[in-house]
């Protein structure tokens, strides 16, 4: 089932989900308790992402497995109920609720086990089903936060850095914008340590400024500037590099994190790399390119029209 979701064309997916619904949920009603945590995971991700009706109906259906589920797999919480909420927040709210001590005390009791990624990914769902719960955890371990990212950021890629502070924005910005304006130089000397180190998949820490660069600048704008322009020569190579990839979403990620930094190198990029641009969004399907539009539109309009021109002029057959 799990290849199923995504061996489709997105709509067609969605129409074979909404089609086949009482079919998929009487084969889930027997097997879904057999389903391991990946598994489990995924299949709501992918559930909500392909169909997010069904995606809804699926947490909702399956609720109080999902909340027993959350208290015997405590370490995987983070990632786990962050696609519970993206499904239904108000499900996510009553799993939350129900489990009221437990995400409040997870991060200080996992706190060996979780990456920033995982701290992110946490407040990110909590921020999203209970705000004020959300707020309340960072706040109350607000000390604990900024030593862990002290001590684990040296060790850990930019991407999940990048999470670390989005979740952090969400539940409580003052303390993002606290931790980001006091450590702006450890923050800078990090990014610079990840040029050349690579992770356990060989792939560069570097991969991920796009969304760091985002998360900085929508707390402290004129600290993202500076380090946009101190690696502005690193930020450019990963944007050639992500133009050579066949998915548009590491380009979006980047793209956004560059124009919310700066408008200005945004079209520097586009300058310089507008034939090999303009090729990637003409070979995009529709719906992918809808997609990475609508998220650039919401950071700059007018930024997210001239992307649009690019894809729509007619490019010279060599």
């Amino acid at each position: 089932m799990i290849g199923f979701l995504y061996s489709f064309h997105h709509e067609l997916t969605k129409t074979i989900l909404l089609m086949f619904q009482d079919t998929l949920f009487k084969m889930l009603d027997v097997n879904i308790q057999t389903l391991p945590f990946r598994e489990l995971r995924t299949l709501i991700a992918g559930m909500t992402n392909r169909s997010p009706e069904i995606g809804a109906e699926l947490v909702h259906r399956y609720r109080n497995y999902l909340s027993q589920f959350l208290k015997e797999h405590v370490k995987e919480t983070p990632s786990f109920l962050l696609g519970v909420v993206k499904a239904s927040s108000s499900v996510g709210n009553e799993i939350i609720e129900s489990n009221k001590n437990l995400m409040f005390n997870l991060i200080k009791e996992q706190q060996h086990d979780l990456t920033l990624g995982d701290i992110g990914s946490f407040l990110s769902a909590v921020a999203i089903a209970s705000p004020s719960l959300a707020k309340t955890i960072v706040h109350t371990h607000q000390e604990l936060l900024f030593y862990l990212f002290l001590t684990k950021g040296s060790e850990e890629p930019i991407y999940r850095i990048g999470l670390f502070f989005s979740g952090l924005s969400e539940a409580a910005p003052q303390i993002a914008t606290e931790i980001i304006q006091t450590h702006k130089d450890l923050l800078i000397k990090l990014i610079g340590e990840k040029l050349q180190t690579k992770d356990s998949n060989g792939k560069s820490k570097f991969h991920g400024i796009g969304l760091l660069l985002f998360e900085i600048a929508s707390v402290s704008l004129p600290i993202a500037k500076e380090i946009a322009q101190i690696y502005k020569e690193y930020i450019y190579d990963e944007f050639t590099s992500d133009l050579r990839s066949p998915y548009l979403l590491s380009l979006r990620n980047l793209f956004l994190g560059i124009v919310k930094t700066s408008e200005e190198m945004a079209y520097d990029l586009i300058l310089k790399n507008q034939d090999a641009l303009q090729k990637k969004l003409q070979s995009a399907s529709q719906a992918e390119f809808q997609d990475f539009l609508s998220e650039i539109a919401k950071v700059s309009e007018s930024f997210a029209k001239k992307i649009a021109s690019l894809q729509s002029i007619p490019r010279e057959n060599p």
